[in-house]
């Protein structure tokens, strides 16, 4: 009877906790669904549309030529693309799946490291927190990035909780490492993490008997990134030439930890109170939790310790080479970060300033989901595409600078309008580069792009890199005449028209204007 009664308990425990996940599962993936077509796809989403709509041989052959990231996401998102379709909400789904699918393995690894109540405050933390909303939200890869890295964390937990490693175990990290390496190059930071724990582990603790099987995972996680290695090589190579992170400062260090559990919120007064205490919470679960944990319970705190902490220290040591740093790329550290800090909520003595903290945590995760259904569209390409749409003229030209900013145009413009469009320096990718810098020695084959066409469109936008020195509009305003100038955020449309046309007559007397691209709706 004894025997009986203690498995009805295990099962309504599981039939417990699994209602429970379903409701903080839905929870999340209605917040992460809310409202996901309201902003236009910004120029790298709509890269990864555009890659994933290629036959496979040509997606592979683009990736390998032109883009910086491995080629998991882009293969993922070209059969769920053909399912769900290519609309804004369609191929931003499909984020918003892999966000949820990592609210379980938050729950388990909080329950593994910590109990029941760990488990449930960091998955309900999740399931809010705005930086993991924010980019549920986006079509790129960093949503399957933090799937991957925790995938390996709980497995790497299980590990170390049952002592003897199961083929599962061994399958799971397999898995979560791959994952996580082909999503994103910066998952070789979180990869080693997770297995520098284990090593450690198996090596200076008790792990001893896990040895041979972390051998083999380790082989072949080497063997099956090692096939992606050389295309590695050769995009490392173009980003050590050039690419536009800036370099990190304390102040984006600051809003990076910030960002982890508070991000789109107000940065002053009450909001920087919560910020000292939530980050005091980390440091106190940090401290006591090594402290009190001894031999066999300390090494899942070190394993999570080191996936907090070693791939933002990496990133910062890369960063004076070539500036790598940059939140989206580490948002897999908010797995452990936040199971971390409901490690020391769950522990703190006084538990109800503990309460208190958690419902300051809530409140503040709510407010910055505000700020994420909120922010302006940050690339309008929607808005610019109807109002070019609306104005242009069968046979007008349409430049492109830079030249890959035609991918979110044409992705709203409508396609039965018969214009002629052009990249510039040079036509979509004829360089092989992804983002083709503007140089004096391309000005003559502009002039003579231009030279046939009554009426010339510019859209430009992302110059601050590409066109720092103003090459495209100071060309043009040498040879045409501005009609009309919009503007929206980051993107500027410039109507051109030819000098006979109009009373231009600085272009009449062959006079350069310099670079005016900034001049508010010059005619």
């Amino acid at each position: 009877m004894e025997r009986i009664t203690h498995a009805l308990a295990k099962v309504n425990r599981s039939l417990g906790d699994a209602l429970g996940l379903i409701g903080v599962g839905l929870l999340a993936l209605a917040l992460r669904a809310y409202r996901l077509d309201r902003l236009s796809l910004w120029v790298d989403e709509a890269f990864s549309v555009w890659l994933a709509r290629q036959p496979l041989t040509e997606m592979v052959a683009w990736i390998a030529r032109i883009d910086q990231h491995p080629p998991l996401y882009y293969l993922t998102l070209a059969g769920w693309g053909r399912v769900w379709g290519w609309s804004e909400a369609g191929v931003r789904s499909l984020s918003v799946v892999w966000s949820v699918m990592t609210l379980p393995l938050v729950w388990a690894i909080g329950r593994q490291v910590g109990g029941a109540r760990v488990g449930w405050i960091a998955a309900v933390v999740f399931a809010l927190a705005p930086l993991h909303v924010r980019y549920a939200q986006e079509a790129r890869m960093y949503a399957l990035l933090t799937w991957g890295t925790a995938l390996m964390v709980w497995a790497a937990l299980q590990w170390m909780t049952e002592m003897v490693p199961r083929r599962w175990h061994q399958w799971a990290l397999g898995i979560g490492g791959l994952t996580t390496l082909y999503a994103h190059h910066m998952g070789v930071l979180f990869v080693g993490a997770v297995l520098g724990g284990l090593v450690l582990w198996a090596f200076a603790g008790p792990g001893h008997r896990a040895r041979r099987p972390l051998g083999r995972v380790v082989a072949c996680l080497l063997i099956g990134w090692g096939l992606w290695v050389p295309v590695l090589v050769h995009q490392a190579a173009g980003v050590l030439r050039r690419f536009w992170i800036p370099y990190p400062t304390w102040e984006t260090v600051a809003n990076f930890v910030r960002a982890l559990h508070a991000a789109y919120t107000p940065t002053a007064g009450l909001f920087r109170l919560i910020d000292g205490v939530l980050l005091s919470v980390f440091g106190y679960a940090v401290w006591v939790l090594l402290r009190r944990a001894h031999g066999h319970g300390r090494w899942p705190v070190i394993l999570l310790l080191l996936v907090t902490v070693a791939p933002v220290l990496a990133a910062l040591a890369v960063s004076p080479v070539r500036p790598v740093f940059q939140t989206r790329t580490l948002i897999a550290v908010g797995v452990p970060y936040v199971v971390l800090i409901a490690l020391g909520l769950a522990t703190f003595p006084w538990q109800r300033v503990a309460l208190l903290g958690l419902v300051g945590w809530l409140a503040l995760n709510v407010w910055g989901l505000y700020g994420v259904y909120t922010r302006p569209d940050p690339e309008p390409w929607r808005d610019v595409a109807a109002h070019v749409s609306r104005l242009v003229q069968p046979g007008d030209l349409l430049l492109f600078h830079a030249s890959w900013v035609a991918l979110p145009f044409d992705y709203y413009f409508p396609a039965e309008i018969a214009v002629v469009r052009r990249g510039v320096p040079v036509d979509r990718f004829e360089r092989g580069e992804l983002e083709p810098l503007m140089r004096p020695e391309d000005v003559p084959a502009l002039r003579a792009l231009v030279a046939p066409y009554p009426r010339v469109w510019l859209i430009y936008s992302h110059d601050w890199y590409t066109d720092p020195e103003g090459w495209v509009p100071r060309t043009l305003d040498a040879v045409l005449c501005r009609e009309s100038v919009w503007q929206w955020p980051g993107i500027q449309v410039i109507l051109y028209l030819r000098p006979e046309n109009t009373g231009c007559e600085h272009v009449r007397r062959g006079q350069d204007l310099g670079n005016v691209a900034g001049r508010p709706n010059a005619r």
